[in-house]
């Protein structure tokens, strides 16, 4: 895992750039696919309460709660206008969203039957505290279920040798760069893993680093957050250019969703892990 450089984490905007709040779940793209992982990790047949940090606009806790009615959902983002954006189509009882620090979150121990966190890791400056906060906060035999890009890996450290940056780093906050082993020791010692897939694997990680290249030009950068479909499924923008970018993404997605389908049992060339692990 490679060190931080704070002046990455501070120029990318979280209160600007908002995670989306639609996952299609009939589709065939990677949100999709996480969510598949996500679903089968929290197979619980009985209420439970569930916390998801970095939860965004709340695409997955929708999702979640209408297949677990009965349980009880708690989401938290340290993006103010995302928490917003969920809280005013939020129509559901169960869940609750609020503005939070994933470094600095305060529950009772005990308290949560899991605890979800998808691309968060890579984001903070102190990973390591927020796992030993999610402990605490598990019930006995508590599950957690993660997925962390694993960007000191094939292509991004390809190009991280060949430009001397990370493009990610600059451009959605990536300011961690975990290997597979690294990503899997901040849970060890305390953890049992259950379940462990794989993705972004030759093809997806080769085109996810050319989509996140490309949002160093400032044009291309505001055509990305304001009408893409996966991160502002509200825009309503009709503009060709949009168009354009949304049946590239689609199509990118939906090679990517089924490279790592095909693929999800072998580490070979992959960038990102699927984690189930229970508390012991």
């Amino acid at each position: 895992m490679k060190s931080v450089n704070l002046s990455s984490q501070q120029a990318f905007n979280y209160e600007k750039h908002v995670w989306g709040h639609a996952i299609d779940q009939n589709g065939y793209d990677f949100p999709r696919l996480k969510f598949d992982h996500l679903y089968h990790a929290l197979s619980f047949s009985s209420p439970v309460k569930i916390l998801e940090v970095g939860c965004g606009a709340g695409k997955f806790l929708f999702s979640l709660a209408e297949l677990f009615p009965h349980s009880e959902f708690i989401g938290v983002d340290i993006s103010e206008p995302a928490i917003k954006k969920a809280q005013a189509v939020n129509v559901n009882k169960k869940i609750n969203f609020i503005v939070g620090d994933a470094e600095k979150l305060h529950f009772e121990e005990n308290v949560f039957d899991a605890i979800i966190m998808l691309d968060v890791l890579e984001h903070l400056e102190n990973p390591q505290k927020m796992i030993d906060d999610c402990y605490r906060f598990l019930k006995p035999g508590g599950v957690i279920h993660t997925f962390i890009p694993c960007e000191a890996h094939s292509v991004y450290w390809l190009g991280e040798k060949i430009f001397g940056f990370h493009t990610k780093e600059k451009t959605v906050g990536h300011i961690q760069r975990f290997s597979r082993k690294s990503a899997e020791a901040l849970f060890s010692g305390r953890f049992v893993t259950i379940q462990k897939k794989f993705s972004f694997h030759l093809m997806g990680s080769i085109m996810d680093y050319i989509l996140f290249s490309a949002l160093l030009n400032k044009k291309i950068s505001s055509i990305f957050w304001t009408g893409n479909k996966y991160y502002n499924s509200s825009s309503g923008s009709k503009s060709i250019k949009a168009k354009l970018l949304n049946s590239l993404l689609v199509a990118g997605s939906f090679i990517a969703y089924f490279e790592s389908f095909l693929m999800q049992n072998s580490c070979f060339c992959a960038t990102g892990v699927h984690l189930t692990l229970q508390k012991k």
